[in-house]
């Protein structure tokens, strides 16, 4: 699979959707939009015998909770097979790279032009 560019895949779904409100895509996307009392997250995506759900914290600002939404439906878009709680409490994985994936989708899906910052290709 080649990888796809985060900011042209937050880019194509403002114009597939004609929006740039992360709510109005969920919708269109079937996926479902919960608000509970979360202690140590801001959000979560998470999906469930099929069905999608992100979580959002029921204390965060409208603003907060638009970006939040954002960056979650990025981890929707771009790591739907990874388990970040898992990974957190089961491995000594380091999740920054997936975090900051999903704030980069979220910057350009709400703020698309002009280019935010300049795409990088890092080779290991």
């Amino acid at each position: 699979m080649l990888p796809i560019s985060i900011i042209a895949l937050a880019r194509g779904v403002a114009a597939e959707h004609d929006t740039h409100n992360p709510f109005k895509v969920c919708a269109n996307l079937g996926i479902e939009i919960r608000r509970h009392y979360l202690e140590d997250y801001r959000g979560y995506y998470m999906k469930v015998l099929g069905m999608d759900f992100i979580t959002l914290a029921s204390s965060l600002e409208s603003r907060t909770e638009l970006f939040v939404c954002a960056h979650e439906l990025g981890h929707r878009l771009l790591h739907q097979r990874i388990n970040r709680p898992f990974m957190d409490y089961r491995t000594y994985m380091e999740p920054t790279r997936f975090e900051n994936e999903a704030d980069k989708f979220a910057l350009h899906f709400l703020f698309s032009e002009p280019p935010m910052f300049q795409e990088q290709v890092i080779c290991n």
